[in-house]
């Protein structure tokens, strides 16, 4: 099942860095399509469209970071 991003009961994050070319931001604020499973302010949790075992499921921040060197002190409750 594919959740339509126009159907979305839940408000969508605005990340405070956003990179229109990476598909995870795109999943993040509904311009690409994902089956959804959880979404706070934080994380975004979602199937796999090409899974190695039989539940995959990604998480990743809401804010772009592009690498493990970006990452700073803010975003300590994102990392704990």
């Amino acid at each position: 099942m594919v959740e339509d991003p126009s159907k979305s009961p839940r408000s969508t994050p605005k990340p405070q860095r956003f990179e229109k070319s990476c598909a995870f931001c795109q999943i993040v604020v509904r311009e690409r399509a994902a089956t959804i499973l959880h979404q706070d302010d934080l994380v975004t949790a979602f199937r796999d469209i090409n899974p190695q075992a039989p539940t995959h499921i990604l998480i990743v921040p809401n804010e772009h970071i592009p690498g493990i060197a970006e990452i700073e002190e803010q975003h300590g409750d994102l990392v704990a």
